[in-house]
């Protein structure tokens, strides 16, 4: 679509896909977005939040049948850090892992 994400004309986008699908009498589904770079973040400060877990939550509160709450890639990745920082005594956000 070449619509910046979080936007209104992405959000319009999106209420207009759900409205369809129900109006089809489908189910509507969305996969929620997640940021793994805080550069990322910042740059669509504007959206309502870059958890995929909170996105869901208003996704289905506006309707939505399925959402995803997290990525296979984020929760490996969240859970490989929390070790990584568990074993190496690191704090998390701490750049380096050396105390």
């Amino acid at each position: 679509m070449n619509v910046p994400f979080g936007q209104e004309e992405h959000e319009e986008a999106i209420t207009k896909i759900r409205e369809s699908a129900k109006a089809a009498g489908k189910t509507s589904a969305i996969f929620c977005k997640s940021f793994n770079h805080l550069n990322e973040l910042q740059r669509v400060s504007h959206c309502t939040s870059g958890l995929t877990g909170e996105q869901a939550e208003k996704r289905y509160a506006q309707g939505f049948d399925m959402v995803s709450v997290t990525t296979d890639i984020d929760t490996l990745a969240g859970g490989i850090a929390k070790e990584v920082n568990a074993a190496t005594g690191s704090v998390a956000g701490k750049q380096g892992g050396y105390a």
